[in-house]
């Protein structure tokens, strides 16, 4: 999508922008821990324990000369995304992790390409590599909890399907929309966030092997 057909002012600043990366840094560190805990009898467990570390260390990388408000915002909506796609079991937990965060990311780095490119900058995504890193150890956690449990795959497609839905709800908040709002002007930018989200969120799906 060119800059020319958005509207800048549904894109939110550079500062904005890495506080949301520190804050799901800072989450996805925080829930990784409480579930390498949860999955200590498993198979799983160092694989979601180098997820923490990883993610642990992009949060460090992240450049944080941002104004108190924007850390303060970017905290809420990192909450907001935590409690919508908050799992039954630790199962779910363990997805909602990969998934949402994986979404989060996209839609953050996608913002930043964008916000860049209006400035006329550059702005490249923090730690993309760490955080690569992390979501290969997520994802190879569930081939060992698969392996554990044949039915679980079924089960877990059709709350991955539920946690992307929540997702593109959040993902419209980053434009500064509510979830429920309709503004004939947003409307391209949200279809571009969303869509391209989505199709990472595919992608994520079928390297676990589940219907997206």
């Amino acid at each position: 999508m060119a800059t020319s057909s958005m509207n800048p002012q549904f894109i939110p600043s550079i500062a904005r922008l890495r506080a949301l990366e520190a804050a799901i840094f800072s989450r996805g560190e925080q829930e990784a821990a409480k579930l390498a805990g949860d999955f200590v009898d498993s198979g799983a467990c160092e694989l979601i324990a180098a997820a923490r570390d990883e993610f642990a260390a992009a949060a460090a990388e992240v450049d944080t000369k941002t104004e108190a408000g924007d850390i303060r915002t970017a905290d809420a909506s990192v909450d907001a995304l935590r409690t919508a796609v908050a799992g039954h079991d630790k199962q779910e937990e363990l997805l909602s992790l990969h998934i949402a965060l994986g979404f989060a990311v996209d839609a953050v780095t996608l913002l930043l390409g964008a916000r860049a490119e209006l400035n006329g900058t550059e702005a490249e995504p923090t730690a993309a590599e760490r955080v690569a890193s992390a979501q290969e150890s997520l994802a190879s956690a569930f081939d060992a909890l698969f392996a554990d449990d044949t039915l679980l795959d079924d089960r877990l497609a059709m709350w991955g399907r539920r946690v992307a839905g929540d997702c593109a709800v959040w993902a419209r908040t980053l434009l500064g929309l509510e979830s429920d709002e309709s503004n004939p002007e947003a409307d391209e930018t949200v279809e571009w966030l969303v869509s391209h989200c989505f199709s990472e969120h595919s992608r994520r799906m079928n390297k676990l092997k589940l219907a997206a």
